[in-house]
């Protein structure tokens, strides 16, 4: 019986193997990370929020769930991740709805 280590085929792609990079997990795996070029932030949705939550007009919960995707008590406790993180969330209210951005970056 041939031993399993030589039979086996990668499962990994080579699609889009030029704008991926390899980067280390909190679970110490290794996870590909896209990005635009050699030195721009990575492309994640994560990414895309601290973007616009860095704009002076800032996100509404409701624009923050159209760019992700996201329910909106993922959209919360993704803010709530990012206070964990450093950033500091600054809400204000418009009209009755609440507007957060990132005020000055990581504390």
């Amino acid at each position: 019986m041939p031993s399993s280590n030589s039979t086996r085929r990668s499962r990994r792609s080579n699609k889009g193997a030029g704008n991926e990079k390899l980067t280390e997990t909190r679970y110490g795996k290794s996870a590909a990370i896209k990005t635009k070029g050699p030195d721009t932030v990575p492309v994640s949705k994560i990414g895309q929020v601290i973007a616009s939550l860095e704009t002076t007009e800032g996100l509404t919960l409701a624009q923050l769930t159209d760019l992700t995707g996201w329910l909106p008590h993922t959209a919360r406790a993704a803010l709530t991740g990012l206070r964990k993180r450093g950033y500091k969330i600054e809400r204000s209210t418009a009209d009755g709805i609440s507007i957060y951005r990132i005020a000055g970056g990581q504390a």
